[in-house]
């Protein structure tokens, strides 16, 4: 409906008055409170290849461990989201597998809840808790 509007209110002589009308405009359903801004984790390039199973615990190493500095015991807590192509996923399942007599249920890959999604690039990295 509001593209609808959008494009009459832009493009068909008229219809102009209406585009700040507020029943027409989206109604923010959960909005952020004044003054926040989102954590932000950038990470640097690698060079690890992360085409095979374990390249690809090396990179998770390398990304949790190594740049962001979590302790093992820290990340071990933590569900980390995980949203990759269904080839990365099978490798994360397959590392799971691998490293399943670990001592920690980080090394045993277990926080890493991986959910197959096409057409979204890596490079993001969030913690909740």
């Amino acid at each position: 409906m509001t593209v609808v509007v959008r494009v009459l209110t832009k493009y068909v002589k008229g219809f102009e008055s209406f585009s700040k009308d507020r029943v027409l405009q989206h109604i923010p359903r959960c909005a952020i409170p004044k003054g926040y801004v989102t954590e932000q984790f950038p990470l640097c390039a690698t060079t690890i290849e992360e085409a095979t199973v374990h390249g690809n615990l090396l990179f998770h190493d390398d990304i949790y461990v190594t740049q962001l500095r979590w302790l093992i015991e820290e990340l071990s807590k933590y569900a980390i989201p995980s949203i990759n192509d269904q080839l990365t996923n099978s490798w994360i399942h397959s590392g799971q597998s691998l490293c399943s007599r670990d001592s920690t249920a980080c090394r045993e890959c277990h926080g890493l809840r991986s959910r197959a999604v096409t057409g979204v690039g890596a490079g993001s990295v969030w913690k909740s808790g």
